[in-house]
């Protein structure tokens, strides 16, 4: 045995201690098996290089599994929890405060900010009527018509 195989432990369990102090991704986690597979790569007598690849490639692996496991556990990996900024204007009401004309804009209320708009369908929109914020597109707001 050598003196590697003591510096793969220690880095096992330092991952592993930072791991269990951040939530997230189990970034540190893929460290720590990364770190494992080098100590058993080094328990067999295999060069330093040969340490570091086994490290490097497992570390990776790991986190490409780990990630697709949490990811399908979840869903929550690649997709925020909750709507934010100009997002989470998709969906909401607005109230036009000047007319939408056709393939023309307009402006509508929302929560206290006036915002340009334009009608979905190129159509018009009069002033006083309520309307479903579609997408965002630059500074504009795509919207269209609510059935009263």
């Amino acid at each position: 045995m050598t003196n590697t195989i003591f510096l793969w432990v220690a880095l096992v369990i330092i991952a592993l201690l930072i791991e269990a102090g951040t939530p997230g991704l189990f970034y540190f986690l893929s460290f720590a098996c990364g770190s494992i597979a080098a100590a058993l790569a080094g328990y067999y007598e295999c060069t330093l290089t040969c340490q570091l690849i086994c490290c490097f490639s497992v570390s990776c692996l790991a986190l490409f599994f780990l990630w697709r496991w949490v990811s399908n556990t979840t869903g929550t990996v690649l997709q925020p929890a909750h709507s934010s900024n100009t997002a989470a204007l998709i969906g909401e009401k607005a109230l036009v405060v000047e007319p939408i004309l056709p393939n023309g804009t307009g402006r509508v209320k929302i929560y206290g900010d006036i915002w340009l708009a334009r009608e979905k369908d190129n159509g018009d929109v009069n002033a006083g009527s309520e309307v479903v914020i579609i997408k965002v597109r630059g500074c504009h707001l795509i919207v269209k018509k609510t059935i009263n």
